[in-house]
């Protein structure tokens, strides 16, 4: 099992020279879990999920939508 926390933050100087802060995020800020199943030593199946929020980003000038990814791994060790 393992967990990871992420987050990131941007420079209000970055707006609007850099970035349209009507059609770019702000912040960020997410998290995943993972876990490894092991069923001898030559196949492995992992299992991932992150999620991440926003902050900005929207055309109307609301937060862009979440977004949810589900990660899977089938590996066979020659």
């Amino acid at each position: 099992m393992a967990a990871r926390d992420h987050a990131l933050a941007l420079d209000d100087a970055a707006f609007p020279r850099f970035a349209n802060p009507a059609r770019s995020v702000s912040s960020a800020k997410g998290f995943g879990v993972a876990t490894t199943f092991a069923f001898n030593r030559r196949v492995r199946f992992a299992l991932n999920f992150h999620r991440t929020n926003y902050v900005g980003g929207a055309p109307d000038g609301g937060d862009r939508a979440p977004e949810n990814v589900l990660l899977s791994r089938f590996q066979l060790t020659f």
